[in-house]
């Protein structure tokens, strides 16, 4: 007599439609990106309590702009522009139509201009640290960071004071980088203090012999928009970011 059947195995879609995504509800700091291999929920950003910095890790063609378009969009769908600035480090411009001027804080082409912007929001946090006066969260929203942090002008040290004190300061970084280089990179000043104080990591496709990024967490070829988030304190889940396209 043959046994009940298995429950068949749900897999992630290799290609996921953002409409498809459940909406965050009254939670404006929550931010759906895509889907959970785990419970086939919905996969969102915290930036408010678990997830006040994001790295996404990987190489050419793996989605790593188009997560920093998700959570751009979904930022912008849940504030006002009196509760969200976005300050804008983005050397190919590829994200530059995606934030309306009311919510735009500024925006870097360069590293020497990337530098500046991040020593005129440490300015706003020093007050706001002093005041103890909250303002509107600042997104900083950082795509290449390696290219803009070569040649030593460290675009986010002006920042690093304020990344233990981000929730309270309502202070958000996301960011990405190769996997190529990323074993030595994390060793980066900047990108260590991101871990350091409750940063969230998205490994997304990359050379597995690049050795581990994280601990026990190795880049492995994924199809585009696929990645193991890793969350402080929890283990790597597999997610798919949904497909967030460049508007024409």
């Amino acid at each position: 007599m043959a046994g009940p059947e298995a429950a068949p195995i749900r897999l992630l879609p290799e290609d996921l439609d953002p409409r498809m995504l459940a909406d965050a509800g009254i939670d404006p700091s929550m931010i759906p990106l895509g889907l959970r291999q785990d419970t086939m929920k919905t996969f969102s950003l915290d930036l408010a309590r678990n997830d006040p910095h994001l790295m996404v890790l990987g190489d050419t063609g793996c989605g790593k702009t188009t997560v920093l378009r998700g959570i751009v969009r979904g930022a912008l769908a849940s504030h006002t522009a009196d509760d969200l600035v976005i300050a804008l480090m983005d050397v190919r411009g590829d994200l530059a139509d995606e934030v309306p001027e009311p919510y735009l804080g500024g925006h870097a082409s360069t590293a020497p201009l990337a530098r500046q912007l991040a020593e005129s929001i440490a300015i706003e946090l020093d007050k706001r640290q002093a005041s103890k006066v909250a303002g509107p969260r600042i997104l900083v929203v950082i795509d290449d960071f390696d290219v803009l942090a070569a040649g030593g002008t460290e675009p986010l040290r002006p920042l690093l004071p304020y990344l233990a004190s981000a929730r309270d300061l309502g202070l958000n970084v996301v960011l990405t980088r190769p996997v190529l280089g990323a074993s030595r990179a994390m060793f980066d000043m900047s990108l260590q203090a991101l871990r350091d104080t409750g940063g969230s990591t998205l490994v997304m496709s990359g050379d597995r012999g690049e050795g581990p990024l994280l601990t026990k967490i190795f880049a492995e070829q994924m199809v585009p928009g696929r990645g193991r988030f890793v969350r402080r304190g929890a283990g790597a889940t597999l997610v798919q970011v949904a497909r967030f396209a460049r508007e024409e």
